[in-house]
């Protein structure tokens, strides 16, 4: 690292190793959601089986309710 830096390609190469850490960054935090969002997945699978059929009444929309605009 030393002789990077005393060479001045640090410098140099300023802009790729800004990107190289934002992707590092990003990556970290897709690692966290893609977590967080299957155990919310998992919690839901869950909850549902002791759902009653009049819950999820409420929940499933009927086709024919939707305008034909938004289904296309």
């Amino acid at each position: 690292m030393r002789e990077f830096t005393a060479r001045g390609l640090d410098k140099v190469y300023a802009k790729e190793i800004k990107e190289w850490k934002k992707y590092k960054a990003g990556k970290k935090y897709i690692k966290k959601l893609d977590k967080k969002m299957k155990d919310e997945i998992n919690r839901f699978k869950k909850d549902i089986k002791g759902w009653k059929p009049k819950e999820l009444e409420k929940i499933v929309w009927d086709i024919r309710t939707i305008p034909q605009t938004e289904l296309q």
